[in-house]
């Protein structure tokens, strides 16, 4: 096992640990459709699967294998493998939808900020939102960045950040000094019309299926 947290969900589910949260709550409806998984594409250091509680009609995220609070805590040549895996799978959401954005609640060991989750993890989204310009008009001062490994250098590693890629492809930080769960989902699901962005009040499994048929064939 990979630097397995016990005490993680995610880290159990990607482990075959028993009684993860897809173990429990997903596994019988994704069995009926001779899916034994939600991941869809898995190697050494990374996986690609649909969230749960999606807000768009495709909603992804990108993983680390490792346990770590943020993508800013990888090293350079696991920041470098991630950010080929995200454009990828970004560039495959643009293509199929004709948009995307991405984002990321960057926790730490001590400060889980806005996540509602101690695993790194980045939303891709087929949205067509302005998430740069709604930062702004609430006060949020971005910074651009070049390429995600700035990560390490731009952000204080114990301080909690957001991360954005804007339709464009423009890749923001900005510190995270709000810290309410999920905030960037639920910001993002009112603009998207969807009544409450926290993914505890609607699995979304048969959306999550949906997602993985459509996307298994791009990573065989």
């Amino acid at each position: 096992m990979n630097e397995l947290d016990k005490s993680c969900d995610i880290c159990n589910e990607i482990n075959n640990v028993k009684n993860n949260f897809f173990s429990r709550n997903l596994f019988k409806v994704y069995k009926k459709q001779n899916l034994d998984t939600r991941i869809i594409y898995r190697n050494q250091n990374f996986f690609v699967a649909p969230s749960v509680g999606p807000i768009s009609p495709c909603h992804l995220l990108i993983c680390p294998i490792k346990h770590v609070c943020s993508f800013a805590q990888l090293d350079d040549l696991q920041l470098e493998e991630g950010e080929k895996i995200l454009n990828y799978a970004f560039q495959l959401v643009q293509n199929e939808y004709g948009y995307a954005i991405a984002f990321e609640h960057g926790g730490t060991d001590e400060k889980a900020g806005s996540s509602s989750c101690n695993h790194a993890h980045i939303h891709i989204l087929a949205a067509q939102i302005s998430l740069k310009d709604l930062l702004t008009q609430r006060g949020f001062h971005l910074e651009r960045i070049e390429t995600i490994k700035k990560l390490k250098s731009k952000v204080d590693i114990g301080t909690p950040y957001f991360f954005i890629i804007t339709n464009t492809g423009e890749q923001w930080i900005t510190e995270d000094t709000v810290c309410q769960s999920q905030y960037l989902r639920i910001l993002c699901a009112t603009e998207l019309g969807e009544k409450n962005g926290l993914w505890q009040d609607d699995i979304g499994v048969e959306q999550m299926i949906s997602t993985n048929i459509k996307f298994n064939k791009y990573f065989d």
